[in-house]
């Protein structure tokens, strides 16, 4: 339970980083749900090993190292990576016109 709670600690951190920069979008709030999972279970892993561990290739020490390099692709994606942030871009969300959104509303039920 306690890994559960640590995610969810990294998801509201993860969602406030992207909104101060202007990248929160909620339709990405699986990856950052993922993104979160990835950081505590790292932090579980790193917990659990000692010194010694990380100078030998351990399977913790390995496993630690594959996780860093999936977290790294998720915070690329979600342009939280200075190299990445830099190279986007920021669109504003369309806006749905007062029409639109009542056809939306009628078709939708």
């Amino acid at each position: 339970m306690a890994r559960a709670t640590k995610a969810s600690t990294f998801e509201k951190k993860l969602a406030e980083a992207m909104k101060n920069m202007g990248t929160y979008r909620e339709e990405y709030n699986e990856a950052i749900r993922i993104c979160a999972e990835l950081l505590a279970e790292r932090e579980s892993i790193k917990k659990m090993l000692n010194d010694e561990d990380y100078v030998m290739r351990t399977p913790g020490v390995i496993t630690v190292e594959k996780l860093r390099a999936d977290i790294a692709k998720y915070l690329d994606m979600l342009c939280l990576s200075p190299r990445v942030f830099e190279k986007t871009s920021v669109k504003e969300k369309p806006k749905v016109s007062k029409l639109d959104a009542a056809l939306g509303a009628l078709m939708n039920g």
